[in-house]
């Protein structure tokens, strides 16, 4: 299934080297910002299995957000038309009244541009008089007479007559509908809480500008002697930008742009709205907040805990309620700078409760947990021991939580290389992958039987002369409790034949003209060439696992001593292994491990092992005394301990 979308190859890479697209899922929708902000948010829909639909947010029925209100009381707006828009122009269910005419607003000033097309416009009344135009919006009072289409002010709110009369004894308060004042009194329909919105449909001028009015304008804009300067231009159009980053915090959906922080309506993902009830602001509204910090703020990430913690291009910030008394909301929040190391352009990934980020040189890791005896949050370095490992920068990351702990990691070089941290059992140890190729991104999903974490690669190949990019997933380790030893999967781009025993295999056609290593039946074959996208096995097996060779190493650290020494004997402890070498640390004198003893039979595959071998090392005398184990086969090997004796001389 192909699916088009909006983003070309230069949006999929950011200027750090970084994937350009930050994501986040709810149920069966994934909400997608582009790094650039030159394109809307968008989201992914997934309707049935084989029914997906990508489509922008339609950010012109978001209510919001909005820019900061014009502060300048000398550049005014007002419009021709106050009514909302409908394609027929009826009265709603409400009782509001439509028009299908669309509103033209008009400014003193150069204020629109083309790029503000597709955007919200915010208008609210700053004035209900004019000495220009003799025409005043009343105060509601009991007994006062008003005639149909007279407008009047009650509670902060704004309310049409619709039927003219004497007013009755109960003031009006609602913010929906149409009800009398009291018996005997006159109908009023809640009009607005003196602001309303424009969908701006057309800029035909710098000060003119064409629209269809969303939310209903207070009345008195629509006229120009009562121009207000009370205004406020879209945060996200094509000339403002869109946001960057996309997240969840408190049952809200966060976008992030700039330094600029938006939060929806709580449990309402899509409406932005300020005052979502019209004329004030509740603890459940839309949130737009700006991080006050220096000109290298711009966010990189968002990760969502029990603070929202940002990361910036210059430091770490949390986003929280500033109270615990009361819910998080536009009056109960705060943002909290936590730490200047400042981060790349990589999202975060979320491990346990602990956050990890890239800082911002790109070759460091670090851990951002929260200190709960000081109320604050802590970074700790995890690359500190192995900076050698990403001295190259790192540009995608992704967690593996099942069944390992590992971090995923690659390099700016192509390479793979993970982290296996285990927080609460202070283990952090790195180590590299070579899989033969240029890993260009990695991220991990759940397996389908939900037992583990399935890590995903992209990855550029060279195949038969020809640069490929592949979609990879890595298999998991052999689990010897309920797989056989023909099942075990040690390969790179490999793929598995199950079945009746053939003599060939086909299907191979990615691997063209490639020499690959080959099991079969739990048996290492001798490697052979992919000839028309198939191989011919030198016996019939029933189970086949082809594809390119690797190498697995571990060489042991140096012995802590200045003497000279050399290892004649070592004690390994094997656990589900079977073949390998051992040699010394430069790999020579390399020899075979024994796998195989009297009691194999020898038209069979021998067993995997689980036991303490002793072993004759070969090697010289030498400084250091380190060991290497290596494993060329496509063949299972776990070592537990290494238990080495070595002569020594000098002093």
């Amino acid at each position: 299934m192909e699916i088009t979308s909006p983003y070309g190859a230069d949006d999929l890479t950011n200027d750090d080297g970084g994937f350009g697209l930050s994501m986040v899922q709810s149920g069966d929708v994934i909400y997608i910002c582009c790094y650039t902000g030159q394109i809307p948010p968008y989201k992914l829909s997934r309707y049935s299995n084989t029914d997906w639909r990508l489509t922008p947010l339609d950010y012109g029925a978001s209510g919001g957000p909005f820019a900061n209100v014009n502060p300048s009381r000398n550049i005014t707006v007002y419009t021709n038309a106050w009514r909302p828009w409908s394609p027929t122009g009826a009265t709603s269910p409400d009782g509001t009244p439509t028009t299908s005419q669309l509103c033209t607003i008009t400014a003193n000033s150069s204020i629109f541009s083309s790029g503000m097309v597709g955007s919200l416009f915010y208008i609210e009344a700053s004035v209900d008089y004019s000495a220009s135009v003799p025409q005043l919006i009343d105060a509601w009072e009991q007994g006062k007479s008003f005639a149909t289409g007279d407008y009047c002010r009650s509670d902060g709110k704004y309310y049409e007559c619709m039927k003219g009369g004497s007013t009755g004894s109960t003031q009006p308060t609602w913010t929906s509908g149409v009800h009398y004042d009291g018996r005997g009194g006159v109908p009023w329909r809640y009009a607005t809480g003196g602001w309303g919105t424009v969908l701006i449909t057309s800029v035909t001028s710098a000060s003119t500008a064409v629209g269809k009015v969303i939310q209903e304008l207070p009345a008195s804009v629509a006229n120009s002697g009562f121009a207000t300067s009370r205004w406020a231009a879209s945060d996200w159009s094509e000339s403002n930008g869109f946001p960057t980053k996309v997240t969840f915090y408190k049952s809200r959906l966060v976008f992030a742009g700039s330094n600029k922080l938006w939060f929806s309506v709580a449990s309402d993902f899509e409406n932005f709205t300020a005052m979502s009830n019209g004329f004030e602001v509740q603890s459940d509204d839309g949130i737009n907040v700006q991080i006050e910090a220096d000109s290298t703020s711009t966010i990189q990430w968002m990760a969502s805990g029990s603070s929202l913690i940002i990361g910036t291009a210059s430091s770490e910030l949390t986003c929280s309620p500033s109270t615990t008394t009361s819910a998080f909301g536009p009056d109960n929040i705060q943002i909290v700078q936590e730490s200047k190391y400042g981060s790349k352009g990589i999202n975060a990934i979320v491990v346990g409760n602990t956050v990890l980020f890239v800082q911002r040189a790109g070759r460091k890791v670090r851990a951002v947990t929260a200190d709960y005896q000081s109320g604050s949050y802590s970074s700790t370095d995890l690359s500190v021991l192995a900076e050698h490992i990403t001295s190259t920068g790192i540009v995608d990351f992704a967690w593996q939580q099942e069944p390992d702990n590992v971090v995923w990691v690659v390099l700016t070089n192509g390479e793979l290389v993970a982290l296996t941290y285990n927080a609460e059992q202070e283990v952090i140890g790195w180590h590299r992958h070579n899989v033969g190729g240029v890993v260009e991104s990695v991220t991990t999903i759940p397996d389908p039987d939900g037992n583990r974490d399935d890590l995903w690669l992209v990855v550029r190949r060279t195949i038969n002369g020809v640069s490929r990019r592949y979609v990879e997933f890595m298999k998991p380790a052999w689990d010897v409790y309920t797989q056989s030893l023909a099942e075990s999967f040690y390969v790179d781009c490999g793929l598995t034949y199950k079945g009746d025993a053939v003599s060939s295999v086909s299907g191979l056609s990615h691997l063209e003209g490639e020499t690959v290593t080959v099991t079969t039946d739990g048996a290492a074959h001798p490697d052979v060439v992919v000839t028309k996208g198939a191989i011919s096995l030198q016996w019939p097996s029933s189970i086949v696992n082809a594809g390119l060779p690797f190498t697995s190493e571990l060489v042991t650290l140096p012995f802590q001593d200045s003497k000279i020494k050399r290892v004649n004997k070592a004690a390994i402890l094997f656990v589900n292994s079977l073949g390998g070498k051992v040699s010394d640390e430069d790999g020579r004198h390399a020899d075979t491990i024994e796998t195989r003893d009297y009691s194999d039979k020898m038209d069979k595959a021998p067993g995997a092992y689980s036991e303490i071998k002793t072993i004759d090392w070969p090697g010289d005398y030498n400084l250091s005394g380190c060991l290497k184990i290596s494993q060329a086969q496509p063949l299972p090997m776990t070592i537990c301990a290494v238990y080495p004796r070595a002569w020594t001389s000098g002093e």
